[in-house]
């Protein structure tokens, strides 16, 4: 069940107002503030003073470790463990698909493991990311060698994820997917009840959020309040639209008042 919760735009015309907003907005106690990077801690630090019950200032993984530690239950897996089952999945996969255009060296699991991951944050099943490659590609490719080799390396992508999702699933630990799957069926202790995003998308900044993680703080039981703080200047460049289309019932304000 997804807990009833007032989602808030507030739009701010420049930095400086950007820095009071966050100010207003995370007064209350324990509210989780997403921010790009641990410098931005720093300058936004010189506007909210720091105190015991809260805002705590995290960057996206981070709050991935703290939603992680409220959840309790199974560890997450750490680099190395998803790099050896994703190379399992690899080979595995490889031997299913005849004449594979390339060989299964460790700098290729790699870029596929961020492929993977690029894919999931978007919130695109492996399933439907195949489909949609081999429908781009038509199915009779006998005379182009190009898109018979694509399609080739396509089935083994798409048959390598899912090889390394049920893998993940059964080794009893969490990567990033799973453990977002898990925050939105168990409610956690304590709930993240107000969350104050300080960060726009990954399109508008290399540290921003993801579909997926719009869609967990949208759907995840307990959270009451988020609000989202940007400049025009970032809302101007098509984050405003983006917001629109992934969240539902987005209030829109000037300033952080209530």
């Amino acid at each position: 069940m997804i807990t009833p919760r007032r989602t808030r735009l507030i739009r701010v015309p420049d930095l400086h107002a950007f820095r009071r907003a966050i100010g207003r907005c995370s007064d209350r106690p324990d509210a989780l503030v997403v921010v790009p990077n641990r410098a931005a801690v720093r300058q936004i630090e010189r506007t909210v003073a720091p105190s015991p019950s809260g805002p705590r200032f995290l960057t996206r993984d981070e709050l991935y470790d703290e939603l992680h530690a409220r959840l309790g239950g199974p560890r997450r897996l750490t680099a190395l463990e998803r790099e050896a089952i994703a190379q399992a999945a690899a080979f595995e996969a490889a031997s299913a698909v005849q004449d594979l255009p390339v060989r299964i060296r460790p700098g290729l699991v790699a870029e596929m493991l961020k492929f993977y991951d690029q894919l999931r944050r978007q919130s695109q099943a492996v399933a439907r990311f195949g489909e949609l490659i081999g429908q781009a590609i038509g199915n009779d490719t006998s005379v182009d060698r190009g898109a018979e080799r694509m399609l080739r390396q396509t089935r083994f992508l798409a048959r390598a994820f899912a090889e390394y999702e049920e893998r993940a699933r059964v080794s009893g630990a969490y990567d990033e997917h799973l453990l977002r799957a898990r925050l939105v069926e168990k409610p956690l202790k304590p709930a993240p009840a107000h969350i104050v995003v300080t960060v726009a998308d990954w399109i508008a900044d290399p540290d921003g959020l993801f579909v997926a993680d719009f869609d967990l703080l949208s759907r995840m039981p307990g959270v009451e309040t988020i609000d989202i703080i940007a400049t025009e200047a970032t809302l101007g460049s098509g984050f405003h639209q983006r917001l629109h289309e992934w969240l539902r019932a987005l209030e829109e304000t000037i300033g952080a008042d209530p």
